[in-house]
C-alpha cells in the first residue's frame, strides 16, 4: 500500500477549457440537462431554450456547483511519467467562470450547432485531495475536450500540505 499525500492544487486556465460531452444515454442526459436548468434558475426564457439543447457541459453536485473530475489530474500525472497516480479530491470551478457558447461546426460536410460549456481564460480552479505519489511541483498541459487541437492549456500547481 503506497502512502498517500495531502496536497492543495491551483489550476491556472490559459486557453479556453471545453466541457466533456453529456451523456450518450437519452434518460442520463435529459437529468443532466434537468439539473442545468434548476442550477441555471435566473436565465432568461431565451437563454434556458439554450440549455434545453446543450451538447456539452461540465458535472455539478447537488449545490449545483461545477467540478472537475479528479480523474483529469490523476491521467496528467501518468502523462508525466508518474505511472500509477492517483488523485481523489475536489475541484470546484467557479460558477461565474463558465460560459454557455453555441456556435457551428462542420463535420463530413455537413454543417450542425453545438452547444456547450467551457472555462475562460484567466480562470483559477483551487481545490485540495490525496495522491499516492509525490507530485511535481508545476506541470504545463492541455486538459479538457478539444486538447488534441490545443485547447484547454493550464498551468497546474501542486503544494504539498503540511503535515
Amino acid at each position: 500500500m503506497s502512502t498517500m499525500h495531502k496536497v492543495s492544487v491551483q489550476i491556472y486556465v490559459i486557453t479556453p477549457v471545453y466541457s466533456p460531452a453529456l451523456s450518450p444515454i437519452d434518460i442520463m442526459k435529459k437529468r443532466q440537462i434537468e439539473l442545468l436548468l434548476r442550477c441555471y434558475g435566473d436565465l432568461s426564457d431565451k437563454d434556458k431554450e439554450t440549455v434545453k439543447h446543450i451538447d456539452y457541459a461540465f458535472k455539478r453536485d447537488a449545490l449545483c456547483r461545477p467540478y472537475l473530475n479528479p480523474g483529469v489530474i490523476s491521467s496528467v500525472l501518468r502523462s508525466q511519467g508518474y505511472k500509477n497516480a492517483i488523485f481523489r479530491g475536489v475541484l470546484l470551478i467557479p460558477k461565474e467562470s463558465i460560459v454557455i457558447d453555441v456556435r457551428s461546426v462542420n463535420v463530413n460536410n455537413k454543417t450542425s450547432v453545438v452547444t456547450e460549456e467551457y472555462i475562460i481564460p484567466g480562470t483559477v480552479i483551487t481545490g485540495e485531495g490525496i495522491v499516492n505519489i509525490i507530485p511535481p511541483s508545476q506541470i504545463s498541459t492541455n486538459i479538457g475536450r478539444m486538447r488534441e487541437k490545443g485547447m484547454g492549456q493550464v498551468i497546474i500547481k501542486f503544494t504539498m500540505a503540511e503535515p
